[in-house]
């Protein structure tokens, strides 16, 4: 494990990566571990650089940017037996599985039924979308009776701007545009419009983005792009997606914006759901039990992005950053420092090292302690440590 600024980094005993994610002078524990692609054995990070080394001795660093990213509540449950659940401008609605419909208004403690029947239903701006059973299709104001629309659709998504998607039986996918709809190309079971645009995910639960629809464009977008990992169901909110895989396993998308609408990687969120909905900074859900829950949370200006590995030729069994510079140990204990791209080559010998502001510190295989300046020589410190 390794401390740098507002991080931890830490790898596992099966080399995998991890960093804390969340910790602030207020939260110092953080809020969660977040895996990091690549194996490494050991690294160390010191302020926008983090080193490490593999098991084959071949080491890398990566620089990341690190002030802050979506902090969450924790579940909170809201009654029971809604098989699906919405959340947008015009309240908290749900079906249950017999396809009554709910909503939860605040500071009640039930859910209370309003007239129709739908087996899957969105919450927009100014409209309340649904379908039923029959995969027929229904609007509704707040305060408005159902109105029918002409089409078919199994499942369906509003935004804030009331723009509408969904997918019918055959996993079709249509817009609404004007008073019809547009069928766009492509298959998909799931799909969702918000303001990190148009997101969803197929029968084979991969995952696309439609590209050119950040923002709750009111347009078809320009083509779809695959992104990595496995969904079953997908939500797209503001700035964020959620989505649960087929273990219902929760996972929301780091590092959407406008400059990157497609995000950097995606972070699990602790509990079970088997559906979920975003809209704003809110989040509801239904697990396997048709219980109801929601969630709250945060997104600050700038979040953690991580670039990606970049390998560096020489083998070292320890790798330290620091102000002090970056430093290694060869497989045999020799001393390394890097001057520009070179791996410039130090007297001694040592088999742990750590790198601070102004004092590089080490040990050897005789657990002897040291520390040496820049530019000073190796100083013997009384005491015997196995490692630093």
């Amino acid at each position: 494990i390794s401390v740098g600024r507002n991080v931890v980094f830490g790898v596992n005993a099966n080399d995998d990566i991890f960093y804390r994610a969340g910790i602030t002078g207020e939260n110092p524990k953080g809020t969660q571990w977040v895996v990091v692609g690549g194996k490494l054995s050991q690294i160390d990070v010191d302020g926008n650089s983090v080193w490490g080394r593999n098991s084959a001795y071949k080491v890398f660093n990566l620089h990341i940017s690190c002030k802050g990213e979506p902090a969450l509540s924790s579940w909170v449950q809201y009654g029971t037996k809604i098989a699906r659940v919405a959340v947008g401008k015009l309240g908290i609605y749900g079906v249950s599985g017999s396809n009554d419909i709910f909503t939860w208004k605040a500071g009640s403690t039930a859910w209370s039924q309003i007239s129709g029947k739908l087996k899957d239903i969105s919450v927009g701006g100014t409209k309340i979308w649904g379908v039923n059973s029959a995969d027929s299709i229904f609007y509704k104001t707040l305060t408005g009776n159902w109105v029918s629309v002409g089409g078919k659709l199994k499942q369906i998504s509003v935004s804030g701007k009331d723009h509408v998607w969904g997918v019918n039986s055959a996993d079709s996918i249509f817009r609404r545009s004007g008073n019809s709809w547009k069928n766009i190309g492509g298959k998909l079971k799931c799909v969702s419009v918000g303001e990190a645009g148009v997101w969803g995910v197929n029968s084979n639960d991969d995952i696309f983005y439609r590209l050119g629809t950040y923002g709750d464009v009111d347009g078809d977008g320009t083509g779809w792009k695959h992104i990595g990992g496995k969904l079953k169901w997908i939500s797209s909110g503001r700035d964020i997606v959620f989505g649960v895989n087929s273990n219902d396993y929760i996972y929301f998308r780091q590092g959407i914006s406008k400059n990157n609408p497609l995000g950097t990687n995606w972070v699990q969120v602790g509990g079970r759901l088997s559906q979920i909905d975003t809209d704003n900074l809110n989040v509801w859900g239904v697990n396997s039990n048709f219980d109801a829950f929601s969630l709250t949370f945060t997104i600050p200006a700038a979040i953690i992005r991580l670039s990606g590995w970049a390998s560096v030729i020489n083998k070292f069994k320890r790798v330290a950053v620091g102000e002090a510079g970056t430093w290694a140990i060869g497989t045999q204990g020799s001393l390394h420092y890097k001057v520009g791209e070179q791996w410039r080559h130090f007297g001694g010998n040592l088999k742990d090292i750590s790198v601070g502001g102004t004092k590089i510190w080490g040990v050897n295989s005789a657990d002897s302690i040291y520390y040496k300046t820049l530019t000073g020589n190796w100083v013997l410190v009384a005491g015997k440590l196995h490692l630093l």
